[in-house]
């Protein structure tokens, strides 16, 4: 390709071009071409995301997904634009100004607490915005709604003041001559104001593992335990100060520092037992539950479950051992990356599910579920953990491994997923299937009935009507425009057919 003969000055024009003619959606697919375009588009997209407001980025699934990657970016590009117009049909956003104005506040005041000359503030005046606004970006909904619209409404007789929030906006910056000074141990638990988070979160947000590093050694040094205080209430209150950095640090994939903190924890054994006694599960479910694939390896390992093995589930399952319970969260909660994972590592069988760790029995057993993993998904409208689990294999028409006593109940086999959904009268999940090439007429043994008999029995007239269709014209005829033209035809046939229903 001619462009990648070009210099990188060159390009980057060439690539402002593109994005304004593709969108940021169609731009990002040129981002595999080279390194060059791939950061300059990076680049551009952060840029032109800083140009709207932030209820517009949320609205769009592609903004929305670069706000969560990058959002202290494109927060510190308002903030050091703030003073140009934004986009969309070019009103200025209150909220833009609002939260950019509340950073601004801040690094300038960090900024004067630290230089006497202008000159030397404003070297730094860019890498302290960045950081601050890295920081911003880990609100919580609610704390972040507050910075957007520039309300705080302080306690009975207390004053805005920038001196509390000192010690949390010197751990953002790296300041380890004013943390110093002004660190307390109450200041540790929770933030003076919602519109900042503490100085735990401050430090991981901006990548200060230094800083991470000394406030973990001054709670090993500080904390004091039942021995010292009377009650073990002030270990309690800073494990689960810790506990939420921690999942803080998971969420925003931080995790070099969820790693330290986790170590900390591990070689901490009085701070380890102050935990809640949902704390490991806690661990993986937040792993699952945002994504963190990298650290979820990690969390594993951690568990105390995985200390006892027996030999048979070793050999099979080499690295990772997972429970029920988990495997059970990562279907509710789980991102598709997670299954994904467990698949490709053969962790989980897509048609079945295998041997899992009991933690009740304290034992390795055969699962045998009264459902397949496809049923799972499917019963929790994970329509994007269905298509992980096709992708790699599952049947369509696959059922269940039943215990003894779950055939005498139902008279049969398990059930396809496609039958459970026309039963239920779910006709998203139904339209999910027959697009996916499940049977509408499919019957393991005489006495188990179809799905599309279930849907007409049960009166669920959409479901049937789909159901119908497949089963006399093929399930692509499920998808075509004018299929349901033909409902009411159908609907009439039906009363003819049961005149009193």
């Amino acid at each position: 390709m001619q462009l990648l003969h070009l210099s990188p000055e060159l390009l980057k024009p060439i690539i402002d071009n593109v994005i304004k003619r593709e969108g940021i959606r169609g731009a990002v697919h040129y981002r595999l071409v080279c390194k060059t375009f791939g950061s300059y588009i990076m680049d551009s997209c952060i840029g032109s995301a800083s140009k709207l407001a932030f209820a517009s980025l949320r609205k769009d699934s592609v903004y929305k997904h670069l706000l969560h990657h990058y959002g202290g970016a494109i927060l510190s590009k308002k903030v050091l634009r703030s003073g140009e117009k934004l986009q969309d049909k070019d009103k200025i956003y209150s909220e833009n100004l609002q939260l950019s104005s509340f950073a601004q506040q801040l690094v300038t005041y960090i900024l004067e607490q630290q230089w006497s000359s202008i000159q030397g503030r404003e070297k730094l005046r860019d890498g302290y915005t960045l950081a601050i606004c890295n920081v911003v970006m880990t609100l919580d909904t609610e704390a972040f709604q507050e910075c957007l619209i520039g309300i705080y409404q302080p306690e009975a007789g207390e004053l805005w003041s920038l001196k509390k929030m000192e010690p949390a906006l010197a751990a953002a910056v790296g300041d380890m001559d004013t943390l110093r000074r002004t660190l307390t141990l109450p200041g540790l638990l929770t933030p003076h104001y919602n519109l900042f988070p503490g100085i735990l979160h401050a430090a991981i947000a901006s990548n200060q593992t230094g800083v991470l590093n000394f406030v973990l050694d001054f709670v090993l040094t500080n904390v004091r335990g039942k021995r010292e205080s009377g009650s073990w209430d002030e270990m309690r209150d800073h494990a689960r100060a810790i506990s939420d950095a921690l999942k803080m640090a998971i969420q925003h994939h931080k995790n070099h520092a969820a790693t330290m903190i986790l170590e900390f924890i591990s070689n901490f054994d009085v701070l380890e037992g102050s935990l809640t006694l949902h704390f490991e599960d806690n661990l993986i479910k937040h792993s699952m539950q945002f994504g963190n694939i990298e650290f979820l390896d990690k969390a594993l390992a951690y568990c105390s479950i995985f200390r006892s093995m027996e030999k048979e589930f070793v050999y099979k399952n080499p690295n990772i051992l997972v429970s029920a319970s988990q495997i059970g969260n990562a279907f509710r909660t789980g991102h598709s990356q997670v299954l994904r994972q467990l698949l490709d590592y053969g962790k989980l069988d897509p048609n079945h599910f295998d041997y899992y760790w009991d933690e009740r029995q304290r034992k390795v057993h055969r699962l045998l579920a009264n459902e397949t993993p496809l049923e799972a998904a499917m019963n929790g409208h994970r329509y994007d953990l269905a298509r992980v689990l096709l992708t790699h294999g599952a049947d369509v028409n696959g059922t269940a491994q039943l215990k003894k006593i779950d055939k005498c109940k139902t008279g049969g086999p398990g059930k396809t997923a496609l039958y459970y959904a026309a039963d239920r009268g779910d006709i998203q999940a139904v339209q999910f299937l027959l697009a996916h090439k499940a049977d509408p007429v499919v019957s393991k043994e005489d006495n188990t009935k179809s799905p599309r008999h279930v849907a007409s029995q049960s009166r669920w007239r959409k479901c049937a009507f789909l159901l119908d269709i497949a089963a006399r014209e093929g399930n692509e005829a499920t998808l075509r425009s004018d299929t349901w033209r033909q409902y009411k035809d159908y609907l009439d046939s039906q009363r003819e057919d049961y005149p009193y229903s």
